[in-house]
């Protein structure tokens, strides 16, 4: 049987060779058959192909949680422009009541209407007619933001379903547990062998 020297920075790979209780580095040449060469090279492609897959598989978790960061982002900013597009509804149904009271003022009504609407109008104080306009703007702007931030919900949501799908066993769970197993059977083989 023919012998093959290799040297030992040619098996530098850790765990194959923590497997195989071959040293790290030495001085003098291993001599090795070609049973265990190939059984090297085949230990060294399947971790190859271990780490490959395990690569895929963490930058898909990575991916998804980065999707999923983003989408709570999103959706704490929705949540704050809804409270804005509340307040400033509010405070413009407050200022047309104001604007209503002003022009009641000019017409006749009885002492007692007239009274409440001029406490009305004294509690303003602002001018009613610009402040109903800038209302109005905040409104429209407030409407926009909230139609981009859905828009930008549903293509983080599409995104995060693809990245969920995107695993090669497309179930995220099934391909930890597909990989658990792989690197135990893997790691019980080269155990098996020393």
């Amino acid at each position: 049987m023919a012998q093959v020297c290799i040297s030992a920075p040619d098996l530098d790979m850790g765990l194959v060779n923590s497997a195989l209780h071959i040293p790290a580095r030495c001085d003098s040449q291993v001599h090795l058959g070609h049973k265990s060469i190939y059984q090297i090279i085949f230990g060294k492609d399947k971790v190859k192909k271990l780490l490959a897959e395990r690569r895929i598989v963490l930058r898909i978790e990575s991916q998804i949680h980065e999707h999923t960061r983003k989408l709570h982002t999103n959706e704490v900013e929705l949540e704050d422009e809804n409270v804005k597009i509340k307040a400033a509804i509010d405070e413009l149904k407050r200022l047309r009541t104001v604007k209503e009271a002003s022009t009641a003022l000019k017409v006749w009504q009885p002492e007692i209407i007239h009274t409440r609407q001029k406490q009305i109008v004294e509690n303003c104080c602002v001018p009613v007619d610009f402040r109903i306009n800038a209302l109005e703007m905040e409104i429209k702007l407030c409407k926009q933001h909230i139609s981009g931030f859905l828009k930008t919900w549903e293509r983080k949501t599409k995104g995060l379903k693809q990245r969920r799908n995107g695993c090669p066993w497309s179930n995220i769970i099934l391909c930890r547990v597909l990989m658990l197993r792989m690197n135990q059977e893997t790691v019980e083989g080269f155990q098996g062998r020393s």
